[in-house]
């Protein structure tokens, strides 16, 4: 029996034939003392169902340890997610999911499979927002998009109908007053600007992800990442140090909350690089008048 009902399955369908690239996932797993394993797999089987884009690879925890050293993996069950870069070449996505993917963090791993495997977020809505909107103008840097080709069929049309507005170009300012927003200013590609009057704006940045600069610094990589001591999340560097999605360490995870932990333990490090004569007292905000002061909470 299926673990996906009918009508989520006609609703993962429709999502997954937004991808324009396709995904690997990396199912890390153990025959023994594993009571979720099976579980997890049985989920798992039924993508590749809904979708050609999809593909499972079980990795064996026990036998395969420099393979689950390479990804972070130091439990199971888990999944690594491995996308494609713009020349369809494999890449890891460095997301990773630990226990079994039920309930929100279900949902959580289709959203993931769809960032990674492509679509556009701002064609979505133009054609949701298209048949209610009274007037919709869709901003777009470039004319070329990373979604399904029928979304941006759908979309032409519209534009050739005069049914929307598609402008080539990029936000610069807005107008407003009193919290209402009345009119964007806009620079076309080809260096013109105009004002569109609107009551309401919906952005969706692209991301991408690049060492720029940093990649110069001598500083050791591993796939464009940067490894750190875990301890104090220093890099090859003495003095350096890299924190957030920009770093790499066995068991890495991607969240704001990892973010805060390891921002910790890097400033107690570095404060003793810029007062190596200074006694570092550690307080808390619960507890330290002098901090609930600094906060003007006390």
């Amino acid at each position: 029996m299926s673990l996906i009902s009918e009508s989520d399955q006609a609703r993962l369908r429709e999502d997954f034939a937004k991808m324009t690239r396709s995904v690997r996932l990396l199912f890390f797993t153990q025959t023994f003392d594993c009571e979720t394993c099976l579980q997890t797999r049985q989920v798992l089987d039924e993508l590749p169902a809904l979708t050609a884009r999809i593909a499972i690879d079980e990795v064996n925890f026990v036998l395969e340890k420099e393979r689950a050293f390479q990804y972070g993996i130091d439990r199971v069950p888990a999944i690594a997610l491995i996308g494609q870069d713009d020349a369809g070449n494999e890449r890891d996505s460095h997301i990773r999911f630990l226990g079994t993917p039920s309930g929100y963090e279900f949902i959580s791993l289709i959203r993931a499979i769809l960032l990674v495997g492509g679509g556009d977020s701002a064609l979505d809505w133009t054609l949701n927002l298209a048949p209610i909107a009274s007037h919709l103008t869709l901003l777009h840097r470039r004319s070329e998009f990373r979604a399904a080709p029928d979304s941006v069929n759908k979309m032409t049309a519209l534009a050739s109908e005069g049914k929307i507005d598609f402008v080539l170009g990029q936000v610069t300012g807005l107008e407003g007053a009193g919290g209402q927003l009345t009119a964007a200013n806009v620079k076309r590609n080809d260096g013109s600007t105009f004002h569109i009057a609107c009551d309401a704006m919906l952005p969706f940045f692209g991301l991408t992800m690049k060492l720029g600069p940093v990649a110069n610094w001598g500083l050791q990589l591993n796939e464009d990442l940067i490894p750190v001591d875990t301890a104090t999340f220093e890099t090859s560097e003495p003095g350096i140090f890299a924190i957030g999605d920009i770093n790499t360490y066995p068991g890495k995870l991607k969240l704001i909350l990892s973010g805060f932990h390891e921002v910790a333990l890097m400033s107690q490090k570095a404060h003793r690089y810029v007062y190596p004569d200074k006694r570092l007292v550690f307080q808390y905000t619960t507890s330290s008048t002098s901090l609930q002061k600094k906060l003007g909470v006390s």
